[in-house]
């Protein structure tokens, strides 16, 4: 016997934000970004998923087995969903932003993830 879960119930550690907490939240993601974007860091955005082999060669700080794999209908190669953007910001470091002044600095755009002690913590690793 399968015990019922309740509507709406979120895993452990997982929590919705709802008003004043969304807004607070968002003001302070804002005035993080404006505040990293002032010393000269522009926002890039990866994609959620890649191709395996690719996000595998640039893995750190993190294994092969912590990652979140699917099936790619249109290559039937395995895409894999990346567990930080560190990765995925060297690959547009080293690939994509070649004729840009090598000065430019990048920075991740991550939402903040709810703790249980209910601090806010933004990861936003950079290059020089």
């Amino acid at each position: 016997m399968t015990d019922a879960i309740a509507p709406g119930l979120l895993p452990e550690g997982l929590a919705d934000r709802l008003p004043p907490k969304a807004e607070a939240s968002a003001r302070l993601v804002r005035e993080v970004l404006d505040t990293v974007a002032s010393h000269g860091y522009r926002r890039v955005m990866p994609a959620l998923a890649e191709f395996e082999e690719t996000l595998v060669a640039r893995l750190q700080s993190a294994s092969a087995e912590d990652l979140l794999r699917a099936v790619d209908p249109l290559s039937q190669r395995s895409l894999a969903i990346r567990p930080d953007m560190t990765a995925q910001i060297g690959r547009i470091a080293a690939t994509r932003a070649h004729g840009q002044h090598h000065r430019q600095r990048h920075q991740q755009h991550r939402v903040p993830q709810h703790r249980q002690d209910t601090r806010q913590t933004l990861h936003a690793p950079m290059m020089p």
